[in-house]
C-alpha cells in the first residue's frame, strides 16, 4: 500500500505543481475535487479551460533515459480513455525536471519525451501553443458543423 499513497502524494504534488503555475499567468485557477473529470481549471482570455494533470517520476532507462507519460485513466477502469469533451489540454509534469509540458488533448495513450528536450521546453509557450490547438479545433469542429447538411425528422 505504500507505493499507491506515494504514487497519488506525486499526483497531488503535480497537481499543485499545475496550478502555482498557471496562477502566475491567470487570475482564475481551480484545483477540482478528487473525482472530477478535470485536475485544474483555469481562465485564459476570458475563456475557461479544464486541464488533467500526468505526471513521472521515473526515467526510462530501456528509452534511452527518456520520460513517458500515461495520457488514460489511472486505476483499474474498464475503459481507460477520457471522454472526448471531459478535458480541454494536459499538463505533464515531470518531477525530477520540475517541468510542465502543456499538449491539447490528442487522444493518444500516452507520449515520451527525451530528458534533453523536456529540458528545452518553456512551460509557458507550451500553455500558448496548447491552447491554440484547442481553440483552432474548436472553430473548426464548429465550421464543419455548419457545413454539414441538417437532418429532419419523419422523412
Amino acid at each position: 500500500m505504500a507505493g499507491s499513497r506515494s504514487t497519488k502524494r506525486y499526483g497531488k504534488s503535480a497537481e499543485f505543481a499545475v496550478a502555482a503555475f498557471l496562477s502566475k499567468h491567470s487570475d482564475l485557477v481551480s484545483v477540482l475535487p478528487h473525482d472530477s473529470y478535470a485536475d485544474v481549471v483555469f481562465e485564459w482570455n476570458n475563456k475557461l479551460y479544464r486541464v488533467q494533470i500526468k505526471s513521472t517520476n521515473v526515467r526510462r532507462k530501456e528509452s534511452q533515459g527518456s520520460y513517458r507519460f500515461d495520457l488514460r485513466k489511472g486505476g483499474n477502469n474498464r475503459t481507460r480513455h477520457y471522454p472526448r469533451g471531459q478535458q480541454d489540454l494536459f499538463a505533464l509534469y515531470c518531477h525530477p525536471l520540475e517541468k510542465i509540458i502543456f499538449i491539447a488533448d490528442n487522444r493518444q495513450n500516452g507520449c515520451t519525451y527525451r530528458h534533453e528536450d523536456i529540458v528545452k521546453i518553456d512551460t509557458l509557450e507550451s500553455l500558448e501553443a496548447a491552447i491554440q490547438q484547442v481553440d483552432n479545433r474548436e472553430k473548426m469542429e464548429k465550421l464543419m458543423s455548419e457545413k454539414s447538411p441538417k437532418t429532419r425528422g419523419g422523412a
